[in-house]
């Protein structure tokens, strides 16, 4: 593949594994490096390898190693910051100046400032301390808190938390007022909807764009989140006039279906073969109609069968439907996807 001698570019474009403007970058970063060009350092314990673009020490779940920390607006889940070491570099330093303010011997601070996510007399003390539930997909429900040296009155905005970056249209103000845990201990709450799964989050104090503001914060670790259920058997037609059609189904069950309980309802599908939606309606787990719903209809259980009935009134006489029940676990985004689509079919008018 031609070559150019000066610029090293590739007249036909790189061969497969490698980019950048000469070809010189591969696709996998070597062992200790990140970055576009594969050009930043890891700085993870034992040199081991990180993630190639965001630099987070995966095997070690962002630990770095003695001497670097996290500390980067711009490269939040990175090791790229050093800040030096103490006691024959077995431990790393925290002072608010960098590696020349700490004691190469104790790791205490000339200047007598931690950085502001650590205190102690040594500053090795975490002032966050940080919870994560497990919740549904796309949601994250957490809490931070943090410690101060003497006690204060904490205003509610001022730890806030951030998804995938610290830019402001990401920031995350607490939902509820603070929990006075002590007078040197705030909690505070968090819930936010429309999270991308992997998308990593923050809990953080200060302004991370004002240089002058006691800026600190730490990465939430990552939680799991629960399958939503899913019915996996089709429904049945239990009867059907020009207008309405009954159909029933099993409930969900976790032994056969796929995806985590509890179930708090079901919610009913109807739409013609053109794909356009005519009906929908959200039952509970005993087949009740949920008071929520727009439309008033006729609803049983078939109880001797353990079958859920339901009857779908304001159809077209002689016209086709798919029909489709989704299946609803407890918390907010609980649906799951839809069940395999059952077809029906009016009863027609004979003029």
């Amino acid at each position: 593949m031609p070559c150019d001698v000066f610029t090293g570019r590739c007249e036909e474009g790189c061969e497969s594994g490698w980019s950048g403007e000469g070809c010189q970058v591969p696709s996998v970063c070597p062992v200790g490096y990140f970055g576009i060009n594969c050009t930043d350092h890891c700085n993870c314990p034992d040199n081991v390898g990180c993630d190639k673009v965001s630099g987070f020490c995966i095997t070690t779940e962002g630990e770095c190693e003695v001497g670097f920390t996290s500390d980067s607006v711009d490269m939040p889940e990175s090791c790229n910051s050093y800040t030096g070491c103490y006691n024959l570099c077995s431990g790393t330093c925290h002072c608010r100046d960098g590696e020349d303010d700490c004691n190469p011997m104790n790791g205490s601070c000339s200047s007598g400032r931690c950085h502001p996510r650590w205190t102690g007399e040594s500053c090795q003390i975490d002032r966050f301390q940080s919870a994560r539930e497990k919740t549904n997909p796309g949601i994250a429900m957490f809490s931070c808190a943090i410690s101060f040296d003497s006690p204060t009155n904490v205003e509610p905005d001022l730890v806030k938390a951030t998804t995938g970056d610290f830019s402001r249209d990401n920031w995350e103000t607490a939902k509820d007022p603070p929990q006075n845990i002590s007078s040197t201990i705030i909690n505070f709450t968090f819930i936010i909807q429309d999270l991308t799964n992997d998308s990593p989050i923050y809990c953080f104090i200060g302004d991370p764009f004002n240089k002058s503001s006691e800026f600190g914060y730490v990465k939430l670790a990552s939680a799991p989140f629960y399958e939503l259920p899913i019915l996996t058997s089709l429904p049945t037609l239990v009867a059907s006039g020009n207008y309405w059609v009954v159909i029933s189904w099993r409930p969900w069950n976790s032994s056969i279906d796929s995806g985590d309980g509890p179930i708090t309802s079901y919610r009913v599908y109807v739409h013609t073969e053109d794909g356009n939606e005519t009906h929908s309606a959200t039952l509970l787990p005993d087949g009740s109609l949920d008071t929520g719903s727009s439309r008033g209809r006729r609803e049983v259980t078939s109880k001797a069968l353990d079958l859920l009935e339901y009857n779908i009134t304001g159809l077209e006489d002689g016209t086709n439907y798919e029909i489709q029940i989704a299946v609803i676990r407890e918390g907010p985004k609980g649906e799951g996807d839809r069940g395999p689509p059952f077809s029906v079919k009016t009863q027609e008018f004979l003029w």
